[in-house]
């Protein structure tokens, strides 16, 4: 462990933003319920621009198909933004058995980088059409949210936007918290085996994200043109800034004795057995001696965080 001299906390200041929620902001959700409230209806007519289509699509590259470019029954509401920009555009007006062929170019910031900005052909069968009916906004619409109008409905919304956004800004002010705390701490030379440590376990974050999107490890590297090496390397700074928050959160335990509990211990790894319910596996991991210290580290981290916050940290 490297020398590290904090900063003298009451001279950093941090301010949560307010919180200000506009109508507009409750429109959009009101609208977007009222979507996914909408009755459906086969149709054998021309899909209209607020209807929806089901389609089976091939994506080729010239005469090469994608990988992943196949989707089978893939539904497609024609008055949302689709990934691909106009993609859904192509649909309106389409019937159910239509065969359409047509090309549009991928966004350019797609991530796989081997098509980005590229003309691609789309093959698609639509095989089924429905209008969209939506409901009205009335007090019928609010009762099946539980709200007894719509003017408590969109008080409930407003008030969970309210929350979520204050979520982002408490987030956002741990982070300027941990930068200035960082900016004005004196660290002695960081031992290239902790750079290491969370360069690896940044790969392994990347690896498992890759593999909840269905990403092979050797297409990301092809889109990314880079080699394992190059991807690792790639994340030293953002390495170098973990270990120091990690330095920082250690030595503030450390000097403020600040720790968590026995009891504190086991109910967290209750909670976790109690997510876990259904997985063996990860349970059984719950007993290993290593798994039992993350978790500990976690909480003390978190005390740490909140000792931080109550010295730093303002209400606007």
């Amino acid at each position: 462990m490297p020398p590290v001299t904090l900063p003298d906390f009451s001279k950093i200041s941090v301010t949560v933003k307010p919180v200000t929620i506009a109508d507009t902001e409750v429109d959009t959700v009101v609208a977007d319920v009222r979507k996914m409230h909408a009755e459906l209806k086969d149709s054998e007519g021309a899909a209209g621009e607020h209807d929806q289509v089901t389609v089976d699509m091939d994506l080729l590259d010239g005469l090469v198909p994608l990988e992943g470019g196949q989707a089978r029954n893939h539904v497609v509401p024609l008055d949302e933004p689709y990934y691909i920009p106009g993609f859904a555009e192509k649909l309106i007006g389409a019937k159910a058995g239509d065969e359409l062929n047509f090309e549009l170019p991928f966004p350019a910031d797609h991530y796989q980088k081997l098509y980005a900005g590229k003309n691609i052909t789309f093959k698609v069968k639509v095989t089924k059409a429905q209008t969209r009916t939506l409901p009205e906004i009335d007090e019928e619409f609010a009762k099946k949210f539980g709200m007894t109008s719509i003017e408590e409905l969109r008080k409930n919304i407003a008030e969970n936007l309210a929350e979520e956004q204050r979520r982002k800004a408490e987030e956002a002010a741990d982070i300027e918290m941990l930068q200035a705390v960082i900016a004005k701490t004196n660290f002695g030379d960081l031992p290239e085996s902790i750079v290491d440590a969370e360069r690896r376990r940044m790969m392994q974050d990347l690896m498992r994200s890759l593999k909840q999107h269905g990403i092979t490890v050797e297409q990301y590297l092809g889109d990314m043109k880079k080699s394992p090496e190059e991807l690792e390397a790639g994340f030293t700074d953002q390495a170098i800034e973990r270990a120091k928050m990690g330095l920082v959160t250690h030595t503030v335990a450390v000097a403020e004795k600040i720790d968590a509990t026995k009891e504190e211990l086991e109910e967290e790894l209750n909670a976790i057995r109690a997510s876990y319910k259904n997985n063996t596996d990860a349970i059984a991991r719950l007993l290993e001696p290593e798994t039992q210290e993350a978790v500990l580290n976690s909480l003390r981290n978190r005390k740490v965080m909140e000792w931080m916050r109550e010295k730093m940290v303002k209400a606007a």
